[in-house]
């Protein structure tokens, strides 16, 4: 073993700084990393002892350093320019290149670099570019009480990107999953959760917007969003998936208030859809301030019902009033709070009208009969409807209703009604209204 030694002034103590050609930060010969580093060129390597708490190191291209401290800081002015890979820190694996990626270009500027080719023989679990193992052991409330989560938080991975130009683009975190050959299996993001204990507090993805002293956000942004890149190919089945769970609470999804300050309707569900124009229409679910369920289609479009229709069930009557827009007319549609006929009003096109006239006079005599004409206010478009007629109020006599369709047969617009006269005076009712239901 050769080396350099010096004496340290006022010390009888030897203090090396160079051993078999390792330059050491000695405090003496170099009292800092950066001038140890200097003499080292990128010929030799460089050791900063435990106790060093000079400044900080700029290790240039080609250099290499050990740091025995608990800290490690690593500077240096790198290279943001020209089509390259400017990598400073890197591990590679079995061959691998930071060049293969997608695509392949390979411009980019990285403090850290992994890359890792795996073999058809690994028979390892987990292959890993990064690996975090953290567990906490510490009380997250301050001084044993209070809230949660507010010291010693524990992360796998942390990261902060901030956008500190105007037009500048950041991302906290950008995957790039791809498949290179057939039948393979891609997964962008998995998070396993759980474990033996009991937790006072689970979440699974937060999304954390805003806060104290914050701008506001665009028009049209977005907390979450599935797309699909133009000229692809790969099109996912479903945007959104809740595995069936015999536990679970069954909510998928929760979208909160619209705004911060109540009252305030839920956030809604947007569903485009393009017509063979591919003009897009939206329709809307949400909740009103109430809770009532809020199904809003796209202008001038409708709600239409598929392979079924609508179930009532609850505490409540279950009754449902369905206003008819204006260009429709004023029609009513009540559903009965049971099982039943839906029954329609309003003596339009539909299933059944109602119809009041004024009543006829029999002569006076026994039996004698008069006939009255009832024109519906709507045509049915057949005469397979039925009929059912009552007198209202007396006007003289004992009258009574005989039946229909006695002096002519029924009509589509129109049936005739037979009063007849039970003693020998004259009888008529007041007037005489009638009902009708298609068959």
């Amino acid at each position: 073993m050769h080396g350099n030694q010096l004496f340290a002034q006022g010390s009888t103590a030897i203090v090396t700084y160079n051993i078999d050609n390792i330059l050491y930060v000695d405090g003496v010969k170099y009292t800092t990393c950066d001038a140890a580093l200097t003499a080292a060129g990128t010929t030799s390597p460089v050791i900063i002892p435990p106790g060093y708490t000079g400044p900080g190191c700029t290790i240039g291209a080609g250099q290499s350093i050990t740091d025995m401290r608990n800290t490690f800081s690593y500077q240096a002015s790198g290279a943001f320019t020209s089509a390259q890979a400017n990598l400073s820190i890197q591990s590679l694996l079995n061959g691998g290149t930071v060049l293969s990626s997608n695509p392949p270009t390979g411009h980019q500027t990285e403090n850290f670099s992994a890359a890792t080719i795996v073999p058809s023989t690994t028979t390892v679990q987990n292959v890993d570019g990064f690996g975090a193992y953290m567990q906490s052991n510490c009380d997250s409330r301050i001084g044993g009480s209070g809230s949660d989560r507010q010291q010693c938080n524990t992360t796998g991975f942390y990261s902060q990107s901030l956008a500190n130009a105007p037009h500048s683009a950041v991302w906290g975190y950008n995957p790039v999953v791809y498949a290179g050959a057939n039948n393979t299996n891609l997964t962008g993001i998995e998070v396993d959760m759980g474990g033996p204990g009991n937790p006072s507090f689970f979440q699974g993805i937060v999304v954390s917007v805003g806060g104290p002293n914050t701008g506001f956000a665009p028009a049209g942004s977005t907390y979450y969003d599935i797309h699909h890149v133009p000229g692809g190919n790969m099109i996912p089945t479903y945007g959104y998936f809740a595995e069936r769970d015999s536990t679970s609470s069954g909510i998928g999804i929760v979208l909160d208030g619209a705004t911060l300050n109540a009252p305030t309707p839920s956030n809604a569900i947007a569903l485009v859809g393009y017509d063979s124009s591919n003009v897009g229409h939206a329709a809307g679910i949400s909740a009103d301030l109430n809770g009532n369920l809020v199904l809003q289609p796209a202008s001038g479009k409708a709600i239409g019902l598929e392979n079924g229709g609508i179930v009532l069930s609850g505490s409540t009557s279950g009754a449902i009033t369905h206003i008819a827009p204006a260009n429709a007319g004023s029609n009513t549609i009540t559903d009965p709070a049971a099982t039943g006929v839906e029954l329609v009003t309003g003596n339009g096109a539909t299933p059944i009208q109602t119809k009041r006239v004024a009543g006829c006079a029999t002569a006076s005599a026994q039996f004698r009969t008069c006939d009255v004409t009832v024109t519906w206010t709507t045509a049915f478009v057949d005469t397979n409807y039925t009929v059912a007629c009552t007198g209202d109020g007396v006007s003289s006599g004992v009258p009574q209703i005989e039946g229909v369709d006695i002096s002519a047969a029924k009509g589509s617009a129109s049936i005739s009604v037979r009063t007849i006269a039970l003693t020998a005076f004259a009888a008529g009712f007041s007037t005489i209204d009638c009902t009708a239901i298609h068959d």
